[in-house]
């Protein structure tokens, strides 16, 4: 298998543990407090679990403004927004389309467009320090800095990445794989270049960096395509550059997961259903 991540990242490999829940924050849009809420089974307040998403049947999109001005009847087969759209489910529902996560916005910091289709980000979770990422930043291994004065990171590392924590099948706890990074360019609070595992390549670019001292956070969100099936991957990598090492050191750690957006026709049952909100925790230690 090969990804190719568009992420901010100097590591990854992997486990099977525990998969995340998705958050239960309610959206605020719609008479309907509980419309488009995550779900894998019921709803209240008279919806239904459609798609991953509580709703409600339709016939046309005006029995769907009560919940959201921008709601639509959708078919069933023309929506895989939720985990997934169950076989059988062939009725029409009400959904609100989207192209970026700030058509979502009336819904909350906590949603995001997957798939076309409004939804509950699952790595969202209230005070956060960056929007979408607080799961990741609640890891052991992830430090969230928002200063903006990062160390510069630019140079050839090589190293070791060991799984410590894992909530998928891809990736087994204490597996330890080696890697290398180049980063090629930081400036403005984002940096570029590229990462290697023995199942990965890494593309760095426009990741956003902070950090203070000798110390650093790198935030990233992008898609990996894996077996023809593009999955969006977030990411938070940080640690502490040692400067004055001999070789310059690294050492940190990464926490990574699956947000559940996906696209592509080569997209596996796993893929969609139990990839969602699953990944890994590395600690990480690199030298140039």
């Amino acid at each position: 298998m090969k990804c190719i991540i568009h992420a901010v990242m100097l590591s990854m490999s992997a486990a099977l543990a525990v998969a995340c829940s998705l958050p239960n924050s309610e959206p605020t849009a719609g008479s309907e407090s509980h419309f488009l809420t995550a779900c894998d089974d019921t709803c209240g307040s008279g919806l239904s679990c459609r798609c991953g998403a509580c709703t409600s049947g339709c016939v046309t999109s005006s029995d769907c403004l009560k919940f959201h001005p921008d709601a639509e009847c959708v078919a069933a087969p023309d929506v895989d927004a939720g985990p997934s759209c169950e076989q059988g489910q062939t009725s029409a529902h009400c959904d609100v389309p989207c192209v970026n996560a700030l058509d979502c916005g009336a819904f909350g910091s906590n949603y995001f467009c997957s798939r076309g289709y409004c939804r509950q980000d699952p790595l969202s979770q209230s005070n956060e320090p960056l929007p979408g990422y607080g799961v990741l930043c609640s890891q052991s291994v992830a430090s969230c800095s928002l200063v903006p004065s990062a160390p510069s990171l630019v140079g050839n590392y090589t190293g070791d990445a060991t799984v410590v924590l894992s909530s998928n099948a891809l990736w087994a706890v204490n597996n330890v794989h080696s890697f290398t990074a180049s980063v090629t360019a930081q400036s403005g609070g984002t940096l570029s270049g590229t990462a290697s595992l023995p199942s990965f390549v890494i593309d760095l670019t426009d990741g956003i960096v902070r950090g203070q001292g000798s110390t650093f956070s790198i935030y990233h969100s992008t898609f990996v395509n894996q077996d023809g099936c593009d999955l969006e991957v977030r990411a938070v990598l940080s640690g502490t550059l040692d400067a004055n090492a001999s070789p310059i050191t690294i050492t940190g750690g990464l926490a990574m997961r699956f947000t559940g957006n996906y696209s592509g026709a080569a997209c596996t049952p796993e893929q969609i259903d139990v990839y969602p909100a699953t990944g890994a925790n590395f600690s990480i230690t690199a030298t140039q």
